[in-house]
């Protein structure tokens, strides 16, 4: 978390891959994040301005202003929120 509490910056290991061996990517976060509709879904993402792939291991969530809740919604089981999924999911 940065020093004014608007920028969160997380960083995945590599060689991980998800459950039917498509590698994991920071990539498959932040499309994760763009589509999660669960509980709260709407309040985080209007409180998130950007979702940036800085590197293929590190991506930085950047708020539009400071929000003490932003782990409890993203970080825990509360919302579902931060539940990853290959990129290539097909739904439906």
């Amino acid at each position: 978390m940065s020093a004014d509490q608007k920028t969160y910056e997380f960083k995945a290991a590599g060689g991980l891959k998800f459950h039917n061996g498509d590698p994991f990517t920071v990539e498959d976060v932040k499309f994760s994040f763009l589509r999660t509709k669960g509980a709260g879904a709407k309040i985080l993402q209007e409180k998130v301005r950007d979702v940036v792939a800085v590197d293929p291991h590190r991506v930085r969530f950047v708020l539009h202003e400071p929000y003490p809740d932003f782990m409890t919604y993203y970080g825990t089981l509360a919302t579902g929120a931060g539940w990853i999924v290959p990129r290539n999911t097909r739904v439906g």
